[in-house]
This record gives C-alpha cells, structure tokens and sequence, in this order.
C-alpha cells in the first residue's frame, strides 16, 4: 500500500514541469510545420502588400477590400473602411486567407 503512495507521490513530483515542456514543443512542432506547409513563404508575399490596397478572401468572413497595414509570420493587420465611412482594422489569421487580389 505504501509503494502505489510513494510512486503517485513520485509522479505527481516529476509531472509538475511537464506541461511547460509539452506546450514548448507543440510551439516547436507548429514552427517545424508551418515552414514544411510553406505558410512563411506566404507571408513573405503578402509583405510586399503592405501600404497597397487588395481584396481579401477569407475564410467565414468572404472577400474583404481593405488596405494591409503590417504582415508577420502568422498574422495580418489590415485597415478597412465600411460602408458607413467609418475605419474598421482588423487582424487576420494568414492561414485564413484563400486569395488575394490587388485593386
């Protein structure tokens, strides 16, 4: 009886630090992936858009026309005016983004 509390005892201590290491490998997994998917490269592509004016398309949302304000590696920062007249800016997800066109 007292070794199953010492061995629970004993696995509780070592899997303390353990969430810490699994969430930094499934950041080092989704890097590793998203540069064999070729989604970096996207974003290199998408950089040259910054300042020009395009249409989106996104997915759940459909084609967005706005203005990209700044691209990194996962995200996109884009300025939209609405039909009111009124700024709307908004960040997109690049994985999100099925097509764009330059207006």
């Amino acid at each position: 009886m007292e070794f199953i509390g010492i061995f629970a005892f004993i696995l509780a201590i070592s899997s303390i630090g353990l969430s810490d290491k699994v969430a930094k490998l499934k950041a080092d997994v989704r890097k590793i992936n998203i540069s064999m998917k070729g989604d970096v490269k996207m974003s290199e592509i998408l950089k040259g858009l910054e300042g020009k004016r395009c249409t989106l398309s996104v997915i759940a949302k459909g084609p967005i026309e706005c203005e990209v304000i700044s691209v990194d590696d996962e995200w996109m920062k884009v300025n939209q005016i609405t039909k009111k007249g009124q700024s709307k800016m908004m960040i997109i997800r690049i994985d999100n983004i099925n097509d764009v066109s330059i207006v």
